[in-house]
């Protein structure tokens, strides 16, 4: 492998055609942005008299050179590369690249337009009517544009989001950070001419690493989420654009979450909020667009740019988007619409008998109103008795979170409890009706919640470690012994305590790893399974406090830990979408393949059956045959908690 050495012919080569900067030409004045590995500054320009935006890398300097010569390599290799093909790409709505520079200590820049403005992430969240956002289709087309002229030179940005657009302050629409960005089908060592990258592959780009996820995860394709770096292409900016347009339109990212994992999951396997769900009144035509542009299906997306484009501007201006499937009365009411003078010469001849059509329906009407008054007055009159007792379940549902947030979690026992008995999409209430479930879905999602805050509270309120205990770090993870005597718990810096479960007192702490442990299993009275984000699950032996067996397999973190005691089977569910049987003598695993994420597993009772909590499903499988039996399907979100 070639060493970086600035002396050596093959950088030199590199270097050869980058300007040395002239001593005093830049002048620096503050600094407007930074990310990745590179900060922006304002600087200005002594030669041309003018400010200017000057990027440098993060880490360019002497004591960086010193201690990390190969990631500095890395990264100057990747900085070359962003800014040669920014420079390359010549359009109105991409930030032209003025030079790239070297400073007599050898760090690299390069300068380019100072755009005055700000990001068209600020512009959506100043507009909080949907017809001053509305106004910005404007900018989405010259995006559109932009991403086309790119892709039209093998260019794929891979990093589409508000935050890296600018609109100027007259009116002008740039395209910014091209960091990521990729030419397609051509290889990046050529296309960097580099000695760094001729010596480095792929993965050790750093952003680029195949089977890792990069980019920014609310507006990522599903491939880029999975890190499927083959299949990212113009296509997977097609999607991103669609995100663009989702938020414009919505006024918020198509998937929020709670950290980047629980969005990550939400892009792979679910659906962004229909904007009737947000209370929107937003054109089915312009709708379809944004589903049509953000399948997760790459085969049923916009094959081009240009097509999304043209889609677009037939919605402005009238036309009929491709990406809408129209009834013969839409694409007739559209038809008149666009010839008006030939529509109303010819409908005169039919408005006469229009108008007597019209009395006599309303006459039948009227009359079919009068038969069915008294039923709709009683079906009226119990569907509000029904809907004042979901508005009470709604409210106690609020307070058994806000509960839950002070860590009342008897408080929140009971508030849940009140929720679900008052909730008509419970069974087992008084108030139980299949045709309000039908009528009003959100009621399912209600019960689903309150009977996780139920399950949740239940499990804290058996200790009173909050009350009585006082922990460096946030808890992760709690577990008490069979015989009621021990509790332990593991925190987010792989840190496991064990307290007397009477007295409170800390009777061991250990070290379990570097990062949190999400799950806790006592297997008997002495000995403790652990698991967490380092993918291994941990047998310890708390009577001596060693660590005795660990046991490998998972790909990716490891969410939660249960032990049955009628197969001696242990089972871990983790992000790598499987289920893991161990038999902790021989440290062997059998494999249950489930189709997302799993965030929970529990045994029944007899050791017969598990089931795992995933993404809006719960996977039941048959522990003998090992096969799933059974996916139950009503959630809305991931599920976070199981229990028989």
């Amino acid at each position: 492998m070639h060493t970086f050495n600035e002396n050596s012919m093959k950088t030199q080569k590199e270097y050869k055609y980058i300007t040395p900067e002239s001593l005093g030409r830049y002048k620096k004045k503050k600094e407007i942005g930074s990310g990745g590995i590179g900060v922006v500054s304002v600087a200005f320009d002594n030669h041309i008299l003018r400010n200017i935006a000057i990027k440098e890398l993060f880490y360019d300097n002497e004591e960086f050179r010193l201690k990390h010569k190969k990631q500095l390599e890395m990264m100057k290799a990747r900085f070359l590369r962003e800014a040669r093909i920014t420079g390359q790409l010549e359009h109105p709505s991409i930030v032209p690249v003025y030079e790239i520079g070297k400073r007599e200590n050898g760090q690299i820049y390069y300068t380019m337009k100072l755009i005055q403005g700000e990001t068209l992430s600020k512009k959506i969240y100043k507009e909080s009517k949907i017809e001053k956002r509305l106004t910005l289709l404007t900018h989405f087309i010259d995006i559109c544009n932009a991403i086309a002229y790119a892709h039209n030179n093998s260019v794929i940005h891979r990093d589409l989001k508000p935050d890296n657009i600018m609109i100027g302050e007259f009116g002008e629409t740039i395209v910014i950070d091209w960091g990521i960005a990729k030419r397609k089908e051509e290889d990046e060592k050529k296309w960097i001419y580099s000695p760094i990258a001729e010596n480095y592959t792929e993965e050790d780009m750093g952003k680029t690493i195949a089977g890792k996820a990069f980019g920014t995860p609310a507006y990522m394709p599903p491939e880029q989420a999975k890190g499927e770096i083959d299949k990212i292409d113009e296509q997977s900016d097609i999607y991103s654009l669609g995100a663009i347009l989702y938020e414009i339109i919505s006024g918020q990212p198509p998937f929020e979450g709670k950290d980047n994992e629980s969005i990550l999951a939400k892009v792979l396997y679910s659906e962004p909020l229909s904007f009737s769900e947000l209370n929107l009144n937003v054109s089915q035509e312009l709708e379809a667009i944004v589903k049509k542009a953000m399948n997760k299906n790459k085969r049923l997306r916009y094959t081009t740019v240009l097509e999304l484009l043209s889609d677009i501007n037939k919605f402005i201006s009238g036309g009929v988007v491709t990406g809408y499937n129209y009834t013969s009365l839409e694409l007739f009411l559209k038809f008149i619409k666009k010839h008006k003078i030939i529509v109303t010469t010819t409908s005169l001849i039919f408005l006469t008998v229009l108008i007597a059509f019209i009395f006599s329906f309303r006459a039948y009407k009227k009359e079919q109103e009068s038969r069915n008054l008294v039923e709709i007055s009683y079906q009226k009159k119990d569907e509000e008795t029904k809907r004042a007792h979901y508005n009470l379940s709604q409210a106690f549902l609020l307070k058994s979170i806000e509960k839950m947030k002070e860590k009342d979690y008897y408080g929140a026992q009971i508030f849940a409890i009140s929720s679900l008995l008052n909730n008509p999409a419970n069974k087992n209430s008084q108030f139980f009706s299949k045709k309000f479930v039908k009528k009003f879905s959100n009621s399912s999602q209600l019960l689903t919640k309150a009977f996780s805050i139920y399950l949740n509270s239940l499990s804290f309120s058996k200790i009173k470690l909050l009350k009585t205990q006082t922990l460096k770090n946030d808890l992760s993870s709690v577990a008490i012994s069979p015989n009621n005597k021990l509790y332990a718990v593991g925190d987010v810096s792989g840190t496991i305590w064990i307290f007397d479960k009477t007295t409170h007192k800390e009777k061991m702490v250990f070290k379990a790893g570097k990062n949190k442990i999400f799950g806790l299993k006592f297997i008997n009275n002495n000995i403790l399974a652990s698991a967490g984000y380092d993918k291994i699950v941990k047998i310890w032996d708390i009577k001596k406090a060693v660590l005795i067996k660990t046991l490998k397999g998972h790909t990716d973190k490891i969410y939660s830990v249960v032990f049955s005691k009628k197969n001696n089977l242990l089972a871990t569910g983790s992000f790598d979408s499987t289920v893991r049987l161990w038999n902790i003598k021989t440290g062997k695993s059998i494999i249950l393949k489930n189709k997302t994420p799993v965030y929970r597993v529990d045994f029944s009772p007899n050791g017969k059956y598990l089931v795992a909590g995933g993404v809006k499903n719960l996977f039941l499988w048959n522990i003998k045959t090992k096969k799933l039996e059974k996916t139950l399907k009503g959630n809305t979100d991931l599920v976070f908690d199981v229990k028989f």
